[in-house]
């Protein structure tokens, strides 16, 4: 029954300090009049009877009370009137921050009672635990700048309460009305008595009502951030889940869009060591699969290496022919195109040869392939990226479905910083706010795995994994006897990409034990005429780096 009014009380003495000092003056009676409608707005009426009233007459009433724990108890007081000597005047209205003045001139009319009337919203409430009743709490009198001899009045309400509660007096220490009871004719009316009351002074009724009498209590919080994101019940239930949903929603979305078809048939045989005589085996590409598509379903991206073994693989098969020259100190390369046999090149290759070694046009070096190439870097790799979709291997195009998953899961994180935002500021569920930017954050993580293989691009990778190990296990001595430098080149652009090149480069060198210089030993690579085989590998990894460097290190 107190829920509600031992903040009004306080709230009332804080009135008293507020009021100005009226002790000479003290008024004979006070009656109060109230009514409590079914809306749950409160109509008062305080009449002020005595000889002499003075000529300021003023009502302060509560309109924020402190509640504790952050929470301001919110009133709203409108409709104010008054009568002097039955003659209507015009009430002073004060509004401050946390209370309203009412102040009436007596003197304006030659004698006669002082009539205040007011209505007020907030005076009842729906206990906590959502109790089957409703709770009406208000001082009827309070905040009177002057003393009176007694008080009198009387309060109706929509239906007869089971108890009610009155106190009076100082708002610091208040006592038990000296009488208050229902009224056995009316039933529905609680009458009280009480006084002397001085300046400041209440009488304040706490009693129940039927829940059919609507609760107009608004009852405020102040911002913090730790109330912003408190950790109750229902915020950490509603926290986990949308983890929960969003675990499930993204598995499913990685299930679908990014796992890889399951392998149903044996992986692609890509190349091997055919056996051409005793103990002699060759190397043979047997299907249609080059060493920068090898790359790109590798890892599902268009890599710098994976254009640097397009570029040797162009060579070795006789497209282009790469010159190595000296130059201030240093060495550089250049790219001269061959009239090789008519075979099929797929349009990434084709972009890559036109590029590096143009037709009827000087060739380009290494050290300018930037001006050259660079522009078309993003054209190049969108054209592998494409032509890895025409092959069957992804069901869409790589970036373009991490594009897309990337914007997916940005949305996600942007609705997620809105909701913290929004829930932090209106309400203490913040936390759930930051469950939904987890998940969007957890879908940007994903959004690099959404790339799906086919089931072919997953027969392919694993027909890679097969390849990778033949590379690094076969052995040099069952090459073709005399061959050797042939065999390897069509190894080496692989083994660039699949990794082992060195062991390759090694054998290359092997292969050759003279001393003499080897300038044109090999058909797709060309050097100074001091050079020698055992500096291929040292000038294979500097054309590879500086390759690299030139056209995606900017």
């Amino acid at each position: 029954m107190l829920t509600l009014l031992w903040p009004l009380l306080v709230g009332a003495l804080l009135v008293v300090a507020a009021l100005p000092a009226r002790a000479e003056v003290v008024a004979e009676e006070l009656e109060v009049t109230a009514q409590l409608a079914d809306d749950g707005r409160l109509d008062v009426t305080l009449t002020l009877r005595g000889d002499d009233l003075g000529s300021d007459v003023q009502l302060r009433l509560d309109q924020r009370v402190p509640l504790g724990d952050l929470r301001t108890l919110v009133h709203s007081v409108d409709q104010v009137r008054a009568t002097v000597g039955g003659q209507s005047v015009q009430p002073r209205v004060t509004h401050g921050g946390d209370a309203v003045t009412i102040a009436v001139d007596p003197s304006v009319v030659a004698g006669g009672d002082v009539v205040i009337g007011y209505r007020v919203t907030g005076t009842t409430s729906r206990p906590a635990g959502g109790a089957d009743h409703i709770e009406f709490s208000w001082p009827l009198v309070q905040g009177l700048n002057m003393g009176v001899t007694s008080v009198v009045g009387s309060l109706t309400l929509p239906a007869t309460p089971p108890d009610v509660d009155c106190k009076a007096g100082d708002p610091s220490a208040p006592h038990s009305c000296a009488l208050w009871n229902l009224d056995r004719h009316t039933p529905r009316t609680v009458t009280f008595q009480d006084g002397p009351l001085g300046a400041g002074g209440v009488v304040a009724i706490t009693l129940m009502q039927p829940t059919s009498v609507r609760p107009t209590a608004q009852v405020e919080t102040r911002w913090t951030l730790d109330h912003a994101f408190s950790l109750t019940t229902g915020s950490a239930l509603a926290s986990l889940a949308v983890l929960a949903l969003g675990g499930v929603g993204l598995w499913q979305w990685h299930r679908r869009l990014g796992r890889d078809e399951v392998l149903d048939a044996d992986p692609m045989v890509i190349a091997e060591f055919h056996p051409v005589g005793d103990g002699v085996s060759e190397f043979r590409v047997t299907s249609d699969v080059r060493p920068g598509q090898v790359g790109t379903v590798a890892n599902e991206r268009v890599d710098p290496i994976d254009v640097t073994a397009t570029l040797l693989d162009l060579a070795v098969r006789g497209f282009l022919r790469i010159e190595q020259f000296d130059v201030d100190g240093a060495i550089d390369w250049r790219f001269e195109r061959l009239d090789a046999d008519p075979q099929p090149l797929h349009p990434y290759e084709r972009l890559l040869l036109d590029a590096v070694a143009p037709e009827d046009e000087p060739p380009v070096a290494v050290s300018r392939i930037q001006d050259r190439v660079g522009p078309l870097v993003p054209q190049l790799q969108d054209s592998l990226y494409a032509d890895v979709v025409a092959q069957g291997w992804f069901s869409k195009h790589p970036d373009a479905a991490r594009i897309d998953s990337r914007n997916i899961g940005a949305g996600i994180l942007l609705v997620g910083l809105i909701a913290t935002g929004l829930l932090a500021w209106l309400t203490s569920w913040g936390l759930v706010g930051i469950a939904v930017v987890a998940v969007g954050v957890a879908s940007l993580f994903i959004a690099g795995e959404m790339p799906r293989r086919s089931a072919t691009g997953v027969r392919l990778l694993a027909g890679l994994h097969g390849l990778r190990a033949i590379l690094a296990q076969q052995r040099f001595d069952t090459l073709p006897k005399g061959h050797e430098l042939a065999e390897i080149s069509k190894v080496l652009p692989f083994a660039v990409v699949l990794g082992g090149r060195e062991r390759w480069l090694d054998a290359m060198v092997a292969a050759d034990p003279d001393d003499d210089p080897d300038p044109e030993a090999l058909p797709w690579y060309h050097a100074p005429q001091d050079w020698h085989l055992r500096q291929l590998p040292a000038s294979i990894d500097a054309l590879i780096t500086s390759i690299q460097g030139r056209l995606f290190g900017r």
